[in-house]
């Protein structure tokens, strides 16, 4: 049974969200329960950048301890997605949001055959809208059963799939013009 995304509601969380470094530390967290240090290590960042985010996102509701660890004198906390996804009734502010994360990693990123958009704009029923946003989950759900772990060979990949509601109408056709 496939678990329940978290839906994103409060502005506190949207604004958690709306660093790029965050969505990087959920990605890692949907791969395994990590250690603010480790988190630090995979980013390559310090661990007190690392530590306020973490917190912010925690803060939010969007991580959570998972468990905790003595190691000499020190406690070592390891935190988890709160949700195996996130989702956004907010189109607005949701979209925007997801685009920053986004837009924040192909900076980072370098970029190779892998990379693939599509952009495609029609009227269509209601009903293939309705097919599409199933065919989405479905696509998500794939690569969320793909997943390897980290050192395992594989392919690191970000994937964006949406709908949205253009401004005006599309372009008439000749045939609509008859």
């Amino acid at each position: 049974m496939k678990e329940k995304r978290l839906e994103i509601t409060e502005s506190g969380q949207f604004k958690a969200l709306g660093h790029p470094v965050r969505w990087r530390l959920i990605r890692l967290l949907g791969e395994r329960d990590a250690t603010t240090t480790q988190l630090a290590a995979a980013l390559e960042r310090s661990k007190g950048s690392v530590g306020h985010h973490v917190k912010v996102l925690s803060d939010a509701g969007l991580i959570e301890l998972s468990r905790t660890r003595q190691v000499g004198g020190a406690t070592e906390k390891y935190w988890r997605r709160s949700a195996p996804g996130y989702e956004s009734a907010d189109g607005v502010r949701g979209t925007s949001m997801v685009l920053r994360a986004v837009l924040g990693e192909l900076r980072e990123e370098p970029h190779d055959d892998t990379d693939t958009v599509y952009l495609s704009r029609a009227r269509i029923p209601g009903t293939v809208v309705a097919e599409l946003k199933a065919e989405f989950e479905r696509l998500s759900q794939r690569i969320d059963d793909a997943r390897v772990a980290s050192d395992e060979d594989g392919i690191d990949i970000g994937m964006l799939l949406g709908l949205y509601r253009p401004a005006g109408r599309p372009l008439a056709t000749e045939d609509d013009d008859r």
